[in-house]
């Protein structure tokens, strides 16, 4: 055991007081800048807030890490800063392995999909390490209902999220439902569920049009069990449970849309695609200078596109296996009105694919575009919004 005399002692002292007396300045000195409007605050000239999340803040002789989420969660104009806190959930609990507070309580304003992808990721921290989480609840009242209404609290098993007077709101939410099984089983009641009293099938396409949804949801649990676990060793974080899978909807009655979301946290579309099967996928792959199994992640938003054209998950006269990508279009399609061809259309919403560093939308007119992004979602969201056309009907009723 190492002695120290009495001088040591109080210079060691001297500087622990100094260490956390630097600490609390620099967390003062923080406060004052956010209340004058410094970077990441909304009244900022150089930005709108959307900057990113803010400065992280360690109490000194701790080891609790503090993640503070940015002011707007979303998967549109702020995409990136979103991406980057989810990632940096995961790196801190699972690399790192430090024990981690998760401040929500910044949070003004977050979208249904990226509330599933903050749920995803902090249940998968939980499974593989149950203690190494806490957070805070936001002060929102909307992201605090939004939260509430999707079952956040009760997929997590944690406290309720506080209660706050409910906002007359024509949209319903379906709550979050997370599993490792591959039954589609699910599917009927889920869609029942979300479409309610308010919407239906068109008695025209009913059929077609409910098989064409199923196929594109069944195509997406199928992509689970046949490609996101297979290799997990090669993930660039743990899995908590083989097979994972979360699910999420909503209807609303003003905007006359409903809305599906599937996550999983596997491997991701562009790590996966069969590289030699499709002229598309060759085309891109092209352009890359190096091995082909080891894709640069700037092209994601390219191979999850070339990858809605070709058959995926199997071959189709192959029992048991999908028909590949071009399943989630399906449903899309629909709304199109082929006779007057690309452009012109009935409406049937949009469909939206997010997947490591790549971005796709696949609109109602037919049209595709993709992006690719600095920073990368650590699995696969598929995101279908289904407005009222020809493939789905409204009923009058004030929900």
């Amino acid at each position: 055991m190492k002695h120290y005399s009495k001088e040591q002692l109080t210079r060691i002292e001297r500087y622990r007081i100094r260490q956390w007396e630097r600490a609390k300045n620099r967390k003062i000195k923080l406060i004052q800048k956010r209340k004058r409007g410094g970077a990441g605050n909304p009244s900022h000239p150089r930005g709108d807030g959307r900057q990113g999340y803010r400065e992280q803040y360690i109490a000194p002789g701790t080891k609790e890490h503090q993640l503070v989420a940015p002011h707007f969660m979303d998967f549109d104009e702020n995409i990136e800063a979103s991406l980057s806190f989810l990632d940096r959930i995961l790196r801190w609990v699972l690399v790192k392995n430090r024990t981690v507070y998760v401040r929500l309580d910044t949070v003004s304003s977050m979208t249904p999909e990226a509330a599933v992808a903050l749920a995803a990721t902090i249940q998968r921290c939980m499974d593989l390490k149950p203690d190494a989480l806490n957070g805070s609840f936001p002060r929102s009242k909307q992201v605090r209902r939004l939260l509430s209404a999707l079952g956040f609290s009760d997929l997590l098993e944690i406290l309720p999220v506080p209660e706050t007077e409910s906002a007359k709101s024509k949209r319903r939410y379906i709550s979050m439902i997370s599993g490792s099984q591959g039954s589609t089983a699910v599917f009927p009641d889920f869609i029942k569920n979300i479409f309610g009293d308010v919407a239906r099938f068109s008695q025209e396409k009913h059929f077609e049009v409910e098989n064409a949804l199923k196929g594109g949801l069944g195509e997406a649990m199928l992509n689970v069990f046949q490609h996101a676990y297979n290799n997990v060793g090669k993930l660039p974080f743990p899995i908590g449970g083989p097979n994972r899978w979360w699910m999420a909807g909503y209807r609303d009655a003003g905007a006359k849309e409903v809305c599906f979301m599937f996550m999983d946290q596997g491997a991701t579309i562009p790590t996966t695609l069969p590289l030699n099967f499709s002229e598309a996928v060759k085309k891109v792959t092209s352009k890359v200078v190096g091995p082909l199994n080891d894709l640069p992640s700037g092209i994601d938003g390219e191979l999850i596109m070339a990858g809605m054209n070709i058959g995926r998950t199997g071959k189709a006269n192959r029992a048991g296996q999908g028909h590949g990508l071009n399943d989630l279009k399906d449903f899309i399609q629909y709304g199109v009105n082929a006779d007057k061809g690309k452009g012109n259309c009935d409406g049937c919403g949009t469909l939206r694919i997010l997947s490591r560093r790549g971005s796709y939308l696949y609109e109602n007119t037919g049209d595709e575009t993709c992006a690719s992004l600095s920073k990368p979602l650590n699995g696969t969201l598929i995101v279908w919004r289904l407005s009222a056309g020809s493939a789905i009907e409204w009923n009058e009723i004030d929900e």
